[in-house]
């Protein structure tokens, strides 16, 4: 079973994965409070399932970007549960999660966007490649006006933005 932790912005979350299919699922907004939210939050997951960390065979992570304070706390959780239980960790881009959670539909393109500070966007875009969105090209790092001149045609966007 693959243990999913996601701290990288203010919509946190974790699940629960046995190769088949999500057998536990959380998500919610927090106030800052990523350090007392977590490991209560992965108990519950596995209480809710009947299960324990020694059924763990495998843990993913947020890695990126995001908040570099969330980013370290699920680093931290997921970093030692691996070393304690001599699991395998496999760190995935926050972006990639972003765009995965929404309907790919053909020939769409995708801009998955979160702020990375000093009023600038860390923007990854993404293409539908066999019925899911695949990155395309490296992150860009621009400011509102720029990622507003840089879009092309017709392009979804999702993400974490304050208003």
């Amino acid at each position: 079973m693959l243990l999913a932790v996601d701290t990288s912005t203010r919509s946190m979350g974790v699940a629960l994965y046995d190769g088949v299919r999500v057998l536990s699922e959380a998500t919610w907004v927090s106030k800052n409070h990523h350090t007392i939210e977590l490991a209560p939050a992965v108990e519950r997951a596995l209480t809710q399932i009947g299960a324990s960390v020694q059924d763990l065979q495998a843990l993913g992570v947020a890695i990126g970007p995001g908040s570099f304070t969330g980013l370290r706390i699920g680093l931290a959780l997921a970093k030692g549960l691996s070393l304690a239980h001599h699991l395998p960790l496999v760190g995935i881009p926050t972006l990639d999660v972003t765009a995965a959670a929404l309907p790919a539909p053909r020939g769409s393109r995708l801009a998955a966007v979160l702020e990375a500070g000093r009023r600038r966007l860390a923007i990854g875009w993404y293409r539908v490649h066999e019925g899911r969105w695949r990155p395309e090209g490296d992150l860009q790092n621009l400011t509102l006006e720029e990622f507003a001149e840089s879009i092309e045609g017709r392009v979804l966007i999702c993400g974490e933005l304050n208003a």
